[in-house]
């Protein structure tokens, strides 16, 4: 039985985002992103919830790599995302270019979400797609902190 060596030029492409990492389970995927963004959040609530949103029928969960993309419709060609990833950021990218894709071939020509980092243009720009980032405010507990609005026309 020949000794297996490991191969590291894999794991540094992974680890640079240059290639991606094993298929996660979509409620991993949730899961994980909504406990980096509130490390309180009950389980059961959350799922109940997205539950809920998809059940009105103007809400639906995308799939691209090990990213899950939140979509409600808020216009008939314009959709809001929230985003949910476990991916490096160029690979995030690939998600997005996929997305965006999906959301052509369901008619949508606008996305719009609420990110924390204007960084977010610089990627979607990266994956070839047409985006522009504007100041915005969300509310975070009881307060109002900075967020930037970041428009992709798809």
């Amino acid at each position: 039985m020949a000794d297996q060596k490991p191969n590291v030029i894999a794991a540094m492409r992974r680890e640079k985002g240059m290639e991606a990492g094993p298929a996660q389970k979509t409620e991993d995927i949730i899961w994980e992103a909504s406990q980096k963004m509130m490390p309180q959040v009950d389980k059961n609530r959350l799922f109940g919830a997205l539950k809920k949103m998809m059940e009105t029928g103007k809400t639906r969960l995308i799939r691209a790599g090990n990213s899950v993309f939140m979509v409600t419709q808020m216009a008939p060609d314009t959709v809001e995302l929230h985003q949910f990833s476990s991916e490096p950021p160029a690979q995030l990218a690939n998600s997005y270019k996929m997305l965006a894709q999906n959301l052509k071939n369901y008619g949508i020509k606008r996305a719009v979400a609420l990110v924390d980092s204007p960084a977010y243009e610089r990627m979607a720009r990266s994956a070839g797609l047409n985006a522009r980032v504007e100041q915005s405010q969300r509310m975070d507990g009881n307060r109002m902190v900075p967020a930037y609005r970041l428009t992709v026309e798809v």
